[in-house]
């Protein structure tokens, strides 16, 4: 199937960097013509290889999803290829799907498989490596120049309108910068929120460096999280991007930062609600008045924890932290006023809560991709 495949793809998860998958499935790539790309969990695996077009399924951008639905052939290792990942298979109408994990239940648990496949997934990807022939170079459509161009100039930094305002500033603008600023040695944890959307725009080294608190769905969960890899990695920065309403259920725990100088930086984000929940409510025409509260001044009351803290609320404001932030030598608090487009999260919340219970298998991609 590999072999004749026109346009493969191979998706690495979690359990294939685990595996220490990486350079066998570089090298199956190489060898198959396939692009590589990677679940929301396995983020960052190939960070910089020519043939990685990032993140598969709601957190792709947009170049990923053009060679994403040109793709016949799906070689998934370690990955579950839920919801979120083909977005109930609005991302493969046309692709043929092998799927590697070591436990066989979670082989089709979320989406259909053509070929399952039981195993290690560093072990079946060297006895495919040395099963394939060698692809001629002209069969390697993906290896193009057109399409490795594609890739080497893409710049994620630019594929979203910045429609930041006078005094809030886009989410993703933030993650963008941020990511240019950090030194690059960083762990980052993500709570839970609308502000998640700005995570392609972060990057960090591989999986390791980078962990989601949402796997309960619950909101408040990633300051401790951020404050357990700060803990076990003394020696390397913790980013923690949190949302205002996450940050008011654990704000006790600012002093515990303080008190054991944990070498962190936390980014709230914050809109001055539940941002998703005040969006759902819209989509279903519920009131969302119990969703909304005062926006809460964060940095004076970090100051009085003993944190380093500023307020920014545009981009010119973030830049001027670069220096402090380069080299972090106290645990500092930044509370980004930031702005959600309502029109985009409207939009995005209502398709997502249609496709959700109702799983159309079509809708309009400018929606789905927000």
């Amino acid at each position: 199937m590999i072999q004749k495949s026109k346009n493969p793809i191979i998706l690495a998860g979690l359990g294939a960097y685990h595996s220490q998958a990486t350079e066998v499935l570089i090298q199956l790539a190489e060898k198959s013509g396939a692009l590589l790309t990677t679940s929301l969990k396995g983020k960052d695996m190939f960070r910089n290889h020519p043939l990685d077009i990032g993140v598969m399924g709601g957190f792709s951008h947009s170049l990923a999803r053009k060679y994403i639905r040109q793709t016949d052939c799906l070689i998934v290792f370690g990955a579950s290829l839920n919801f979120y990942t083909t977005l109930e298979g609005f991302l493969l109408p046309n692709a043929s799907i092998i799927h590697v994990d070591t436990i066989r239940s979670n082989i089709g648990r979320w989406y259909p498989n053509d070929i399952a496949i039981v195993g290690d997934a560093q072990e079946i990807a060297k006895q495919l490596l040395t099963a394939l022939d060698d692809k001629p170079t002209d069969l390697k459509f993906f290896h193009h120049k057109d399409v490795l161009d594609s890739i080497a100039q893409f710049d994620i930094a630019k594929d979203f309108k910045d429609d930041s305002t006078e005094n809030r500033i886009n989410p993703k603008t933030v993650a963008a910068e941020l990511s240019q600023i950090f030194p690059p040695e960083r762990n980052v944890i993500w709570d839970v929120g609308l502000f998640m959307l700005a995570v392609p725009y972060f990057a960090t080294k591989n999986p390791s460096h980078f962990k989601m608190s949402g796997d309960s769905l619950s909101i408040g969960l990633g300051l401790g999280v951020a404050m357990g890899y700060a803990a076990a990695h003394p020696d390397r920065l913790t980013v923690c991007f949190v949302g205002d309403g996450g940050l008011l259920m654990q704000i006790g725990e600012l002093e515990t930062i303080v008190r054991e100088q944990l070498p962190m930086v936390i980014v709230v984000m914050n809109d001055g609600d539940y941002g998703a929940e005040v969006f759902a409510l819209k989509a279903v025409d519920l009131p969302t008045e119990t969703a909304s509260f005062p926006v809460v001044d964060f940095a004076p009351i970090a100051q009085g924890f003993g944190f380093e803290a500023h307020t920014i609320g545009t981009r010119e404001e973030l830049l001027k932290l670069a220096p402090l932030l380069k080299k972090p030598s106290k645990p500092i608090l930044i509370d980004c006023k930031i702005y959600n487009n309502p029109l985009d999260c409207c939009n995005f919340t209502k398709e997502f809560l249609k496709m959700a219970l109702q799983f159309p298998k079509l809708l309009p991609e400018p929606l789905l991709w927000h």
